[in-house]
């Protein structure tokens, strides 16, 4: 036969479950308003952040435009940089760098540019956070690659996947930055998901010969400032 005090115990752990259970209910509806706030947010700092680059690339591509329309147009993409850059660190201290599945494809790719844009001291601080985050599927190999790319070319170190390009000031050709065993680039880029180089500078009006490369690589270091 069962007590009334098993009964009251049952019931008292029935309500302890309940309220748990609604207070577990309210805290994953917050942290979806959150979420999609974060999105939204994203979004936008996303869209202005393309617009000003095409309108800078255009600018800078075309014969036309004047040197003040580019430095104009220069010094509003660092500010808007400098601002975007505000913004996403705030999410990224808050909460992680967060996955497609909370802020969509352009939020997390967002978090990605952004942080691409920012400073040496930035990339530095954050990217530990993007390893992480594609080793649980938050983050995408390629935007890894990419990033590990810039920081080292900033630290006068050889890239390994070719991603970073480097312009000559007197002839205004385009060219690889300082690149690690050129003769396998392709292997690497496929790891993550690039696509192979001779597709890539094609769009710089360069053509991908790894002989010819590594024959001008100490030209390039030269004038690319490196001292190895």
């Amino acid at each position: 036969m069962v007590s009334y005090i098993e009964i009251y115990a049952s019931h008292r752990t029935m309500q302890r479950s309940y309220l748990l259970f609604l207070i577990l209910l309210t805290t994953m509806s917050a942290c979806a308003q959150d979420f999609n706030k974060v999105k939204q947010e994203l979004e936008n700092i996303h869209k202005e952040d393309q617009e000003t680059r095409q309108q800078f690339v255009q600018a800078i591509t075309d014969t036309i435009q004047s040197t003040a329309r580019i430095d104009s147009l220069g010094k509003v993409m660092e500010y808007k940089d400098s601002v975007n850059l505000i913004q996403v660190s705030r999410i990224l201290d808050s909460y992680g760098w967060l996955g497609a599945d909370k802020i969509g494809e352009d939020g997390n790719q967002t978090l990605f540019l952004v942080i691409q844009h920012a400073d040496l001291q930035t990339q530095l601080k954050y990217i530990p956070m993007l390893r992480e985050a594609v080793g649980r599927g938050d983050g995408t190999k390629r935007n890894l690659a990419m990033m590990e790319d810039r920081i080292a070319t900033r630290q006068q170190k050889l890239q390994i996947y070719g991603s970073q390009i480097g312009q000559f000031m007197d002839s205004k050709r385009y060219y690889v930055l300082p690149l690690l065993d050129p003769e396998s680039v392709d292997l690497r880029r496929a790891e993550v998901g690039m696509q192979p180089m001779a597709s890539y500078i094609k769009q710089f009006n360069l053509t991908w010969d790894p002989k010819e490369y590594i024959k001008e690589l100490p030209r390039i270091k030269e004038l690319s400032g490196f001292k190895q």
